[in-house]
């Protein structure tokens, strides 16, 4: 895991901290081009659906193309 992710990691940590109750847990999570962000989120939200934000999407599209 890189610095950047141990930091994304920690941060989504303590927000799950505030929460206090599984029940009141993201159910659906809409990330950025983050990758760290992606990358840490089945870990810290497992049962949270990751989507990816349609704007970043439309944007990778214009580039590959």
């Amino acid at each position: 895991m890189s610095e950047k992710e141990d930091n994304v990691s920690w941060a989504l940590e303590r927000c799950r901290e505030l929460l206090h109750s599984k029940v009141i847990y993201p159910k659906v999570l809409n990330t950025g081009r983050d990758n760290a962000l992606m990358n840490v989120m089945d870990t810290v939200f497992p049962e949270a659906t990751t989507l990816l934000c349609e704007y970043h999407i439309e944007r990778n599209v214009e580039i590959l193309a």
